[in-house]
């Protein structure tokens, strides 16, 4: 006989990963044509104006524009009236302006430095230090002076020409 009871397995125990329902833009923020606007399952929110149901429920917007909730009755098949929520896309919102396209802003940084003179500086910097990297890796030092250069050739050929002597 056992010394202990067996013990039993369970049908339950998985889980699956959340599907990230929900609310994506809320009422106010800018949409641009494309972005979802609410990712559901079956019909909790309608489409309005200037905003499309896609395959799997989400709504997105067609235009440009400002996510406006509001609320509609909606007549259900049983002829019962019933509050739905409904998405719309509206081209002004309560005074607010559409994002302008051109975000390249000069902003001060160090005396008279931009933002784009500091970029490529620090471009030119990464340049530098990826070229010393390679020449260090090749066993040789970056050198753009001729003469040493000529110097260095020079030399090498008489260690080479006294080591053939040697033997």
């Amino acid at each position: 006989m056992a010394h202990k009871k067996a013990a039993g397995s369970t049908g339950l125990g998985r889980d699956s990963a959340g599907r990230r329902l929900g609310v994506k833009l809320s009422d106010g923020q800018y949409a641009k044509t494309g972005m979802t606007i609410v990712k559901q399952r079956g019909s909790k929110y309608r489409p309005g104006i200037a905003v499309r149901k896609a395959k799997d429920d989400s709504l997105f917007a067609a235009k440009n524009g400002f996510v406006k909730f509001t609320t509609r009755k909606f007549t259900k098949f049983t002829g019962i009236l019933k509050d739905e929520k409904v998405v719309n896309i509206v081209p002004d919102f309560e005074g607010r302006v559409e994002p302008s396209k051109s975000t390249k802003v000069k902003t001060p940084l160090k005396k008279g430095n931009t933002a784009k003179t500091t970029i490529k500086k620090t471009k030119k910097r990464f340049n530098e230090a990826r070229d010393s990297r390679k020449a260090a890796r090749k066993g040789k030092k970056k050198t753009t002076n001729k003469k040493t250069d000529s110097k260095r050739v020079a030399s090498k050929k008489t260690e080479a020409a006294s080591k053939t002597t040697k033997k």
